[in-house]
This record gives structure tokens, C-alpha cells and sequence, in this order.
């Protein structure tokens, strides 16, 4: 890797060739990372690849890193794993990392929340709104039972 003026420990320390303990900072997702230097260039390296890499190994193909306790700033070898993208996501949502969203939030949502108010209000048929907004007649019915969109 060309890094080896640097070491890492398995709690997921990072340190430069005089001991001198790195800072990490937080990504935007809520990841640690540190910059490591190389011909006076600095990159970026998420702390929890580091400590896996060191640890338990380089990435089996088509895996990823999981923290096993779904804290993403607990970067010890303990708490990582190689999973597939599909175990890291059902994961996330078992941990409450991710959520699912609602209503006009949903990425499949069809409907806007003005829409949906209208069509709640509306004094028409439900033929007459979905063909208006495009949807089915019983998405229509399931809008004004509120059993979508709620």
C-alpha cells in the first residue's frame, strides 16, 4: 500500500512513524477518517478499512464492512466484519441505522404531499383522480382510506 510509515491497532488507533496518535475526523455518513501522507501527497482512508485490512484481511470480492454493533465510529477489529452489500443493508435497517421512509418521502412514492391532500378533499371520482394523477383507481381508495400515504 506505500503506507508503512504508519501503523494501525486493532482498537483502531491510527499512528505516524514517531508514535504520534492521528485525530480522526467524521465523515458526513458518521465515519472516521484520517489523512495519510505519501511523497508529501495526502489521501484520505476510512479508519474502519484500515483496521480491517490490517487485521482481518484484504476484501474477499464483492464484500464490504459491516460494525457489528452498528456503531460507525467504533472501528475495533472485534466490531468489524466482511459482508455483502445486501447482509450490510439488512443489518443497518435491524440496528435502526436506516429507516424506512413514508408516504411522498418513499423513494417510490408516485404522489407529492399536496397531491395527496387534494386528493383526500377532492368530491370526484376515483376513476377521475387517478386518471388525473396517473395512478390506479386503487391507489386512489387506499389514499382516501389512509392506508397509504398516512
Amino acid at each position: 500500500m506505500g503506507y508503512e510509515q504508519y501503523l494501525v491497532s486493532n482498537l483502531g488507533k491510527v499512528k505516524n512513524n514517531g508514535g504520534q496518535l492521528l485525530k480522526p475526523m467524521i465523515s458526513k455518513l458518521g465515519y472516521l477518517y484520517v489523512g495519510l501522507y505519501k511523497d508529501g501527497k495526502r489521501e484520505l482512508f476510512m479508519v474502519h478499512q484500515l483496521v480491517a485490512m490490517a487485521f482481518i484481511g484484504p476484501y474477499p470480492e464483492g464484500k464490504e464492512i459491516n460494525h457489528e454493533n452498528g456503531v460507525k465510529t467504533d472501528c475495533s477489529v472485534d466490531n468489524l466484519k466482511y459482508v455483502t452489500k445486501s447482509e450490510n443493508i439488512k443489518h443497518a435497517f435491524a440496528t435502526g441505522l436506516k429507516k424506512n421512509k413514508k408516504g411522498s418521502q418513499s423513494c417510490h412514492a408516485k404522489l407529492i404531499d399536496t397531491e395527496v391532500a387534494f386528493i383526500r378533499r377532492a368530491k370526484m371520482s376515483l376513476s377521475k383522480l387517478a386518471s388525473l394523477f396517473n395512478v390506479s383507481t386503487r391507489t386512489i381508495g387506499r389514499i382516501k382510506h389512509r392506508e397509504v400515504y398516512k
